[in-house]
């Protein structure tokens, strides 16, 4: 009978384990949640000024290494 309690306490132990890494999961899961929020508004603000400009830059480049390319 002692041999069961022991095997129970170490079962209950692996359990309380098993719900502390739950927890933990749980936590790192709400801060992905926060960072991916708080890129996606610094994205939301930043994109209306900056995509319009890497755009035109991005597409000024390429004509650029076209020509020099044919030339």
């Amino acid at each position: 009978m002692d041999g069961m309690y022991d095997y129970m306490g170490q079962i209950s132990t692996q359990m309380t384990g098993m719900y502390n890494y739950m927890g933990q999961m749980t936590t790192q899961m709400s801060t992905l949640q926060v960072t991916v929020n708080e890129m996606r508004n610094v994205f939301r603000s930043f994109s209306g000024r900056y995509i319009h400009v890497t755009v035109t830059s991005d597409y000024h480049n390429a004509s650029n290494t076209n020509e020099k390319k044919c030339g």
